[in-house]
């Protein structure tokens, strides 16, 4: 029973017999926009398809690469149903449902469980301070109404966060809560999870400290903006990770390195739009005004991207220099 809320919906779960693996390398997509701030329907098909077409075992949608605190409803429903018809049988739909307001996250939830989505992902709301209590009662009043997996979106960036407490309370209370997608950039949650036998599924969503996860063995899988655009990078570092501190596979992670040195100077997610123009994916359109100085910014990237990327096209193929 939840005293904030004073609901216990969340006890009789419908989906208490849902497993809490959930692993793989899954491709956060970019909502690409025309010149008048519309969806690109086009583009955002051709974007996912590219990702699957490259291994990756699905695609998230409405994620903050997906820059979902703009996604007005309707144009939330578009993308689900692109999606949807996109993905078909060829990988897993995952759907952002992040909102600053509990209906319009239920919302969003029960239009992506509607087109087939296998799961949803769910931040704390955003803008406004809550404590952890009042971000426990959201979460288990969302899920409550909800008939499909849940992962918790860690995204202290740009939402409340989620402490590694709660979040393994929220995994072991609430049955269709099955796991975590961290993007904090901290392994603090993950650490917690492995000391204390947390049943859920662990999956980071920083690019930034992807490798170091892989080398303590904390996280079943990634969800990546850099894969959004950079598919062939992300799969060969996770479906490699054997491979760890061979000179082969240092290369390919000194060269996702370098990346995210450059893409750190730019909004998210910015730099990644100007990558996904750079290979054909979508216009680089964006939804506030680029400054000179952010136009500039924007060509020097792709100078240094058409250096950078003949050598990680190497290094993937397995041609690193000695």
């Amino acid at each position: 029973f939840c005293l904030t809320c004073s609901k216990n919906a969340w006890y009789s779960c419908p989906v208490s017999t849902i497993s809490k693996s959930f692993s793989g390398v899954y491709a956060a997509v970019l909502t690409p926009r025309t010149t008048d701030a519309r969806i690109d329907a086009h583009s955002l098909e051709r974007n996912i398809c590219f990702a699957l077409d490259k291994g990756m075992d699905g695609v998230v949608l409405g994620g903050a690469t997906g820059e979902y605190a703009a996604l007005l409803p309707e144009e939330f429903d578009q993308a689900a149903a692109i999606g949807a018809e996109a993905v078909k049988q060829r990988g897993k739909l995952l759907m952002g449902i992040g909102a600053a307001s509990y209906r319009e996250a239920v919302r969003r939830g029960k239009t992506a469980f509607r087109v087939g989505a296998a799961a949803v992902l769910l931040p704390a709301p955003h803008f406004f301070a809550y404590s952890q209590d009042d971000v426990e009662c959201f979460v288990k009043d969302v899920v409550s109404d909800l008939d499909g997996p849940v992962l918790l979106y860690n995204l202290p960036q740009f939402t409340n966060p989620f402490v590694p407490s709660l979040a393994a309370r929220l995994i072991s209370e609430c049955p269709n809560v099955v796991g975590v997608k961290d993007s904090s950039g901290s392994l603090d949650m993950f650490r917690f999870f492995q000391a204390n036998g947390t049943d859920g599924a662990r999956i980071v969503g920083n690019d930034g400290v992807f490798l170091e996860m892989i080398r303590e063995d904390l996280c079943h899988g990634t969800i990546s903006g850099v894969a959004g655009v950079l598919p062939e990078l992300t799969h060969y570092l996770w479906t490699n990770r054997k491979a760890l501190s061979t000179p082969a596979y240092d290369c390919v992670g000194d060269l996702l390195g370098e990346l995210l040195k450059q893409l750190e100077s730019f909004p998210v997610p910015w730099g990644l739009k100007q990558i996904a123009e750079h290979r054909g994916l979508a216009p680089a359109e964006f939804l506030q005004p680029q400054s000179e100085f952010r136009q500039q910014q924007a060509r020097a990237f792709r100078l240094w991207l058409e250096d950078w990327w003949q050598r990680a096209e190497q290094a993937i193929a397995g041609k690193v220099a000695p």
